[in-house]
């Protein structure tokens, strides 16, 4: 029998464990073991949220590193409680005089609390170099009940969890998906926190609620980080709107593209092994030096603006160099003076140092069949001694900028 906590193995196989056996603990009922381990696991997810934050364990208090990581914005007031209520069971507080339904609200609770850390860290790769925490050892006795529960009570409670995880065959053909994302992706988005994935539309038909589903995005090739985002349940006869999954486009991968590449984005919707519904749409992931043009964010033209590029600040010490030839003063102060006519002469002492180099005019770098305009940027052009209107616009107005001016990029189009 599948334990609902299996969902975690690929994020964190300790906390799986731990809710596999607190599971097995309450359908041996062994309530006491269960909310141990529940407990365990609470404070297993904390120490791990402490060790992908980077956070130093100062206090061994439960309750002082809770309240630290709910300081630091690391977890919502709904996580925290969470984590206070499973850190009490620890020590035998109960909620009401009934230890199973004290046990089942536990279970239910940490479950909540792993569906939140899927949904916060599931894009991260297990990271095999950094070691986790070690999770709690058990006593042997809590060992022994959790793992080997008396076959009578496993039996008695195996045929009703198995009807929970196993989807209705109802369900076949009439649930369907819709993606609304972005069309490209590029390294000038990543910089800028765009989100690729706007929302997930699921259309479910049939008179069965889906229970225990997981949505997950991925990419291909893989300029997307995996991400997903676990249900315990989707209405049956009913539409829902995701617009909480976050997909981080990969850095790395973008900055390193120099011709844009055709991928495909893919959003599945599954219960277990099985794959209840798959949606895809195509996304192109452009070079790293190109502007997508206006049809997505055209105001992300900016980012190709380098005020702290090496090759700016050489041309706007040579402009300190002309403007103290022009008016006896080299300093390039911005709007300090508060007098226009001293602005419009740094302007036009960084255009004679730029004009000094001799950059010839060219056409635009070869992006055949893709929308936008690759750039040369700043070092590019001086080596190349090459520009288009675009790339002299943007060197022009990064060595404003390094200057202290404030230009304002305008794009006509035909």
């Amino acid at each position: 029998m599948a334990s609902n906590f299996e969902f975690m193995k690929p994020y964190s196989p300790e906390i799986a464990r731990l809710g596999t056996q607190a599971e097995a603990a309450l359908h041996a009922s062994d309530t006491d073991v269960c909310e141990a381990l529940t407990s365990r696991l609470g404070r297993y997810v904390t120490a791990e949220l402490f060790r992908r934050n980077g956070l130093l364990e100062e206090s061994a208090d439960p309750s002082v590193r809770i309240a630290l990581l709910r300081q630091e914005k690391i977890i919502p007031e709904s996580v925290a409680d969470i984590l206070l209520s499973l850190d009490a069971t620890g020590y035998g507080v109960s909620a009401d005089g009934s230890s199973r339904t004290q046990a089942e609200m536990q279970l239910r609770l940490a479950h909540k609390l792993c569906s939140w850390f899927v949904q916060k860290y599931g894009y991260q790769a297990p990271d095999e170099e950094t070691a986790s925490p070690s999770a709690p050892e058990l006593s042997q006795p809590e060992a022994e009940a959790a793992e080997a529960p008396s076959d009578e009570s496993f039996a008695q409670s195996q045929p009703e969890a198995e009807a929970a995880e196993a989807p209705s065959d109802d369900l076949a053909g009439r649930v369907h998906m819709e993606i609304s994302a972005q069309e490209i992706v590029t390294y000038a988005l990543v910089l800028a926190g765009m989100r690729p994935v706007r929302s997930v539309t699921i259309h479910n038909e049939a008179d069965t609620p889906i229970r225990d589903a997981v949505l997950t995005v991925t990419s291909e090739p893989g300029f997307l980080r995996p991400c997903s985002e676990h249900f315990d349940a989707l209405p049956a006869v009913a539409t829902v709107s995701v617009e909480s999954l976050r997909p981080v486009p990969d850095g790395a991968y973008l900055a390193g593209l120099t011709e844009a590449v055709n991928g495909v984005l893919r959003v599945t919707l599954s219960v277990g092994e099985r794959v209840l519904c798959e949606a895809e749409q195509p996304m192109q992931a452009l070079a790293f030096d190109q502007w997508h043009g206006c049809r997505v964010f055209p105001e992300l033209l900016c980012t190709f603006v380098t005020p702290n590029h090496p090759e700016v600040i050489r041309i706007t010490t040579r402009a300190a160099a002309l403007l103290g030839e022009w008016i006896g003063d080299p300093s390039l102060c911005a709007y300090q003076r508060e007098d226009p006519n001293h602005v419009r002469q740094q302007a036009a002492a960084i255009y004679a140092a730029l004009q000094e180099q001799n950059i010839v005019y060219a056409m635009p770098p070869a992006n055949v069949g893709v929308m936008g305009q690759r750039v040369r940027l700043c070092d590019a052009v001086m080596e190349q001694k090459l520009g288009t209107c675009l790339d002299l616009t943007l060197f022009y107005a990064a060595a404003l900028e390094a200057a202290g001016l404030h230009p304002l990029l305008v794009v006509q189009t035909n």
